[in-house]
């Protein structure tokens, strides 16, 4: 279930993540794609599936090891646990993606015609049609 007042919550945390560097698990103040992920899921539900996992690693294996312990390979499996999949063309504002950004997977928020994530190379902004994947956020 979307809040009420989901839409401004989740411009509010798309506009924080965008402001913030990058650093994996959202350690030193910055911040990564799941983090956003995470964030924007709770901006939209107000629940942090994976609240437990906030800077809990530090760098991308770190991450693998995080993400493996749950008995997942990666982030797609990590989303599919808690979101159902939706065909790309039918993901909405607020609905979580996937995209290959610096060779590896990223996730992403849609905003619109257009999914926000951060890479290690600072925020990336990718057209929704270039989705790997989508996942369903509270509707």
């Amino acid at each position: 279930m979307r809040r009420e007042d989901w839409q401004e919550r989740l411009i509010e945390a798309v506009q924080q993540h965008a402001e913030r560097p990058f650093s994996w698990g959202g350690t030193d103040g910055g911040t990564d794609c799941f983090m956003l992920a995470m964030d924007a899921a709770k901006a939209v539900t107000g629940t942090d599936p994976y609240a437990d996992e906030r800077g809990r690693y530090k760098t991308r294996i770190g991450a693998l090891r995080r993400f493996r312990k749950r008995g997942f390979g990666w982030l797609e499996d990590a989303f599919a646990a808690v979101f159902e999949p939706v065909p790309v063309p039918l993901a909405q504002r607020g609905d979580i993606g996937l995209v290959e950004a610096d060779g590896q997977d990223c996730a992403v928020v849609v905003i619109g015609a257009e999914a926000v994530g951060k890479s290690e190379r600072g925020t990336i902004r990718v057209p929704v049609k270039t989705l790997r994947k989508a996942f369903k956020v509270g509707r």
